[in-house]
């Protein structure tokens, strides 16, 4: 090259020396320049220049994907020119953001261009570039070199957008849509897609809004979808990883080598808890968890939707490295029973969706459950809880007033112990007197024959609410016992809790209304009736109620039917998909009553959960001449209630400090 710029006739001889070294660099330096990129797959690549930055890896330094075989074929899809989309379904702690992370740094190095990771907010969005993106450019040094003379915060490199040699890295939240507009995308990570808004704002669908922001580069374009699943056919990542070709990695079984896919219903944990085996599906063989390590390193990805030309990947914690059997044991024993927990243990461990009840289970399943309690307050035994406090939701109609019973023991067993119908028009007060002595006189017999007085009542205000107000304020006035006495009103708009702490008022009456999340605790009640072992959250039935005035008085199947009459639909209300329980029938007292119930178990304060299994320990101990409201105090037995009467008030008498009325 120098050759054709410095003839070697004009060069003196004594200057031959330094040219031919001259001249020698800089060929090496023009071959340095010229010379193409070795083309590496993105496992080769991760393996020789990623590093793992010690602030969120329990292993930091260089990376291996033999640490984590499955990575392999994951990182090679991704970085491929054969795959325009790929989906990753996976559960938590198998490595799935540090696969993204490591091909995000191979499209940088590789192949530079405009790179947008899209996550759930943009909070989220600044967490994940200030403790993931940015640990990994510092420590990786090939990465660290591209934008180490921009390595300032300025308009064109900040936390949520880093320019390097030949691109650009942008992170951006997808609950608003401007972090979109006018940007121009090769490579896009679309990360934790279930958590996104339904739309961003007017602009749409955000995933289809990215998705189309990489048509420029058409045939080079590059898009990834992954998270964790959320709810059945409402993930967004199940719907795409049924349209990919449905890759599962396969290990083979130590003793017989036929090869599998790691489920959960094949761990053995009942013999032994504190080293669970999986049962191979050939053979029977228990496999240990010494030995998973070495499966995974023969493991392989197989495709059971070959026609597809989407990669989709699908993964669960039973592969992970991070997580032992035994740990997904412990936890799964911990929540098995708990509806709301269940759901994060499929998702995040399982890497399956949840399938939510949208439809209480049918009656006549819920009437197996029915049985004959061992009291009129069944006490506690080897095989259930027992009761330690009662409660009453009371619902208000126009022409009848309807009142359940329930006991609680521990770990939400509940039992429903009563019911009671008072007819007659709401709108005039003697529909009440019967209601009155009720709620204050009526006493529950034991297993040794003591009685048990209703502790807390939660009247509903829906209907007529002045006049339920007035009435709860007039019942707590005469009530001896010192009963917890609320007036509630159902609030489907109140979503975080059962029972909501600060008391409203009513404006015409003055007087104080909590207000009730009924969907949050119909989504209680759903759990429960759904959970056919009778122990913690289960919803026990009997076969009949209390005999009263010497008439049997069964529990009858429109009962049943209430309980049951509601299912859980879905609206758009705004830009998010809100769940909300509506009626399939006429009449759900029942199922309100329950709800009113449990907010008067709620107002008995925070910690009447950890009483709960003392106070029916205590219960099931308890003397015949003792008359109670809970095992904590002894009540006085009363005397004839007072009652209302039409066209008269309550009124306090200043002389004797007692509740009296008054015309």
């Amino acid at each position: 090259m120098l050759n054709t710029i410095i003839p070697e006739e004009y060069i003196p001889e004594d200057s031959m020396d330094a040219v031919t070294a001259f001249k020698q660099r800089i060929n090496a330096l023009t071959k340095q320049i010229l010379k193409p990129t070795p083309k590496l797959t993105g496992s080769e690549w991760a393996n020789k220049y990623f590093y793992l930055p010690p602030e969120n890896s329990a292993e930091p330094g260089k990376y291996s994907y033999e640490r984590m075989p499955w990575q392999k074929e994951i990182l090679d899809t991704i970085c491929d020119n054969e795959h325009k989309d790929v989906v990753l379904m996976t559960s938590a702690r198998v490595g799935k953001t540090v696969s993204m992370l490591a091909a995000t740094g191979y499209y940088m190095h590789q192949s530079p261009s405009p790179i947008l990771w899209l996550l759930p907010t943009e909070t989220i969005a600044k967490q994940f570039s200030s403790n993931d993106v940015e640990p990994v450019l510092r420590d990786s040094p090939e990465l660290r070199d591209l934008i180490k003379d921009k390595w300032t915060r300025d308009g064109g490199n900040n936390l949520l957008s880093k320019r390097y040699m030949g691109g650009t890295l942008t992170m951006v939240g997808a609950q608003n849509s401007s972090g979109l507009h006018g940007k121009t995308i090769r490579v896009l990570f679309a990360d934790e897609i279930d958590r996104y808004p339904e739309s961003a704002g007017k602009d749409g669908d955000v995933i289809d809004l990215a998705t189309i922001r990489t048509t420029t580069f058409q045939h080079k374009a590059k898009r990834v979808y992954s998270s964790t699943p959320t709810i059945t056919d409402l993930s967004q990542i199940e719907s795409r990883f049924k349209e990919s070709d449905q890759r599962y990695f396969y290990l083979p079984c130590p003793s017989c080598g036929h090869k599998q896919t790691l489920e959960w219903d094949r761990i053995n944990y009942k013999a032994n808890p504190e080293e669970p085996i999986y049962i191979c599906r050939a053979c029977e063989y228990g496999i240990k968890e010494e030995e998973k390590y070495q499966m995974l390193l023969q493991g392989e990805w197989i495709k059971t939707n070959v026609d597809s030309k989407v990669a989709g990947f699908f993964l669960n914690a039973l592969y992970s490295v991070n997580m032992t059997w035994k740990e997904l044991v412990v936890e799964w024993q911990a929540i098995k029973k708990n509806r709301h927990k269940l759901q994060v243990f499929y998702n995040s461990r399982l890497g399956k969706t949840f399938q939510l009840i949208e439809d209480y289970i049918p009656a006549n399943k819920l009437g197996e459950r029915l049985e004959i309690y061992n009291a009129e307050v069944p006490t506690k035994t080897e095989i259930c809880n027992g009761v330690g406090v009662l409660t009453c939701g009371v619902d208000i109609q126009a022409n009848r007033i309807e009142a359940y019973v329930y006991g609680y023991g521990k770990s939400d067993e509940i039992y429903m112990i009563d019911f009671r119908l008072f007819e007659g028009d709401t709108n005039k007060n003697i529909v009440f007197q019967d209601l009155t002595n009720f709620l204050l006189n009526e006493r529950y017999t034991t297993a040794n024959g003591a009685k048990i007085g209703i502790r807390s009542i939660a009247i509903d205000s829906g209907y007529n609410a002045n006049r339920v107000a007035r009435y709860v304020r007039d019942l707590k006035q005469i009530d001896h016992a010192n009963r917890t006495i609320i007036a509630v009103k159902g609030d489907a708009n109140y979503t975080s809790g059962i029972l909501e702490r600060q008391a409203k008022f009513y404006k015409e009456s003055g007087q104080l209304y909590f207000r009730v999340g009924v969907n949050p605790a119909k989504d209680h009640l759903a759990m429960i009736l759904n959970n056919m072992d009778p122990g913690e959250n289960y919803l026990h039935l009997p076969v009949a109620y209390p005999k009263r005035i010497e008439q049997e008085r069964y529990l009858d199947k429109e009962t049943l039917y209430q309980l049951t009459g509601e299912k859980k639909v879905y609206e758009f209300k705004g830009p998010r998909r809100i769940g909300s329980w509506k009626a399939t029938r006429d009449r759900v007292e029942a199922l309100d009553c329950f709800v009113y119930a449990y907010a008067a178990l709620l107002a008995l304060g925070p910690d009447v959960f950890q009483k709960l299994d003392d106070l029916a320990k205590k219960v099931s101990l308890l003397q015949p001449e003792l008359d109670v409201m809970t095992p904590e105090g002894e009540v006085k037995p009363q005397e004839q209630v007072q009652q209302y009467k039409p066209g008269i008030r309550l009124h306090q008498s200043k002389n004797t400090g007692f509740s009296i009325f008054r015309r």
